[in-house]
């Protein structure tokens, strides 16, 4: 029962709302947010699309009117999930339904009916535009345009894999001096750019997974037998081992990963000077990453007929995006994943 108190005093006393009944207004305005029964909008529409990818709704109840076919299918979905099955929505089944019913990323056909690849696009080191580069922002902005996340991995000096691109911090934190001179906890107090900190690798391969997207992390330098294992160890911790592109500029480096995982995928990059296929196939790598400059279409038409994907980077105009459109490339590495997709569509 609800009790009201109220203040005896002068005329025009505002009453005082006992315990009971202020908890019930606060848990409604907690709830506001989410479709309710009788609520015809847009939300309830994306409820509905949902609960028919859960395969608990029929397509053609999906109307926009949170009716009782749409409530039972709440039920349903509650009951497979282990929820309280009140046909109602609250933050909880919510979150359990946009969580199960996420879009997956699927990776294009090599050759689609028009005979052209699909080019993908990759965000190199998630994005500098609206984020700073290399952190967990970046990655989340780059998401919302980019097929891949592209990021480098390094090692601090008490041996934690952290993602930032330079060998040192000078440049993009306010801190200085080598990233393997410093231990996990001197690292986290840099700032690298709008209060955002360096990203540790697991970090970044969990916030992957969440929205959906593979990776293509470069293993930075010369890194040793250990590692290599904590590298991998790291990927497979976080259920991505089907969804990263191991990335180096050494062919050495690519077989000491094949040796240790030889079910993760393999880049080679080539910075200043292009690598023939027979140095490609001896990495063991399925991926070729040059300079868009030095690719010509006969020389992407050959790798791809020793089934190697081709990835140009670094894409920043409009003449980069026609150029790899032109060699049919697999997949550009960019700067500004939104302006790219823009003109792609």
């Amino acid at each position: 029962m609800i009790m009201v108190a109220t203040m005896i005093g002068a005329p025009g006393t505002v009453p005082v709302l006992g315990p009971a009944l202020a908890f019930s207004q606060t848990a409604q305005a907690a709830t506001r947010h989410y479709p309710r029964f009788g609520q015809r909008s847009r939300k309830v529409m994306v409820l509905q699309s949902r609960l028919v990818k859960a395969k608990v709704l029929r397509p053609r109840y999906r109307t926009g009117y949170f009716g009782p076919r749409t409530r039972a299918a709440v039920k349903r979905f509650q009951r497979l999930h282990g929820l309280a099955a009140t046909g109602k929505i609250d933050s909880r089944t919510w979150r359990v339904l946009m969580r199960r019913t996420r879009p997956v990323w699927k990776a294009p056909a090599a050759i689609p009916s028009s005979g052209r690849r699909i080019l993908m696009i990759a965000g190199h080191r998630g994005t500098n535009k609206g984020a700073p580069e290399s952190t967990l922002a970046a990655f989340r902005r780059a998401a919302r345009s980019a097929d891949i996340l592209e990021f480098d991995v390094q090692w601090s000096e008490d041996g934690v894999a952290v993602v930032i691109h330079d060998t040192t911090l000078d440049r993009t934190t306010d801190c200085s001096g080598p990233v393997a001179e410093r231990t996990l906890r001197q690292l986290r107090r840099c700032d690298a750019g709008r209060g955002e900190r360096i990203p540790t690798f697991a970090e970044v391969l969990r916030l992957a997974k969440s929205l959906g997207r593979p990776v293509n992390p470069e293993a930075k330098g010369h890194p040793t037998a250990a590692q290599i294992r904590d590298y991998v160890r790291k990927v497979r911790h976080a259920g991505m081992l089907s969804r990263t592109t191991v990335a180096s500029t050494y062919s050495a480096t690519l077989r000491q990963f094949a040796a240790v995982e030889p079910r993760l995928r393999r880049a080679l990059i080539s910075y200043h000077r292009g690598y023939r296929l027979r140095t490609i196939r001896n990495a063991k790598a399925t991926v070729y990453i040059s300079l868009l400059q030095r690719l010509t279409k006969d020389k992407v038409v050959r790798l791809h007929r020793a089934q190697v994907e081709v990835w140009p980077y670094n894409g920043v105009s409009k003449s980069d995006f026609d150029r790899a459109r032109e060699v049919d490339a697999d997949c550009v590495m960019v700067d500004d994943p939104a302006l790219f997709r823009s003109w792609m569509s």
